[in-house]
């Protein structure tokens, strides 16, 4: 018997592309259902970009400032390091999903 998901290769399925749109467009709209509906949201959204970019700029002006201090320096970068596995995760994750909609129409 022929499986319908695996036509040209037995090891790789092939889906349809209407259902993969379909079901595209429905998380889309969920997503944006979520996010409009949080007001609060977008405040958080603006504290996260502005607080992680600048907590790590003033780490890194801390590590160049008091650097001569082992212990400082080190506990600089180690909260450098930190920080810029949050900046990632956040605002470039936001950044993915769409949040810069937050002034604008989504359409």
């Amino acid at each position: 018997m022929i499986d319908n998901f695996t036509k040209t290769n037995p090891t790789n399925p092939v889906y349809p592309i209407a259902d993969e749109k379909l079901l595209f467009k429905k998380f889309k709209k969920k997503a944006y259902e979520i996010v409009d509906n949080a007001p609060e949201k977008k405040k958080e959204i603006i504290v996260k970009a502005v607080f992680f970019p600048l907590s790590y700029i003033l780490t890194y002006t801390t590590a160049l400032i008091f650097g001569s201090n082992t212990l400082v320096l080190y506990s600089c970068y180690f909260l450098l390091g930190i920080l810029v596995v949050l900046n990632f995760l956040n605002l470039i994750h936001d950044a993915v999903h769409g949040t810069r909609g937050l002034c604008m129409n989504r359409s």
